[in-house]
């Protein structure tokens, strides 16, 4: 994954995709960034990769690290506040993908909890309806 050009995660809660986009900082840690989206679960796989898609594409490389004494809970609040949620815990009880551009390859990690399973699938980034796809497998749905 050396040549990751973007990063976004999509969450799956209450009936909705929640996707934010990630930015990776200047010490190569990566962090919750705008744009901030939800669509419904009954979303096209078309409009869900095109969400996904646009989330990829806003993702920044070498931005400010945080403050050293910033938490996690901090770093996440204006995600939280965008889509509705009410805290930090309520994000790490649903489940969630971690999505990477390299190039014109979009890779989907499924996860459970906090781990990543080791399951990844590809899709082109051109293709709204294979990343929607993509990212519902990797949800289970």
């Amino acid at each position: 994954m050396s040549n990751v050009r973007g990063g976004a995660t999509v969450y799956l809660a209450e009936g909705r995709f929640l996707v934010h986009s990630e930015n990776r900082t200047q010490s190569r840690v990566w962090i919750t960034a705008p744009p901030y989206l939800e669509l419904p679960v009954d979303a096209s796989d078309a409009a869900l990769g095109q969400m996904v898609r646009q989330a990829l594409f806003a993702s920044r490389d070498g931005v400010a690290d945080p403050p050293a004494n910033s938490d996690e809970a901090e770093l996440v609040r204006p995600f939280l506040e965008a889509v509705g949620l009410t805290n930090v815990k309520a994000i790490l009880r649903i489940p969630w993908v971690s999505i990477s551009r390299d190039g014109w390859r979009v890779r989907v990690y499924a996860t459970r909890g906090r781990q990543f399973t080791g399951e990844a699938a590809e899709a082109a980034i051109e293709s709204d309806a294979d990343i929607g796809k993509a990212v519902r497998g990797a949800l289970r749905l």
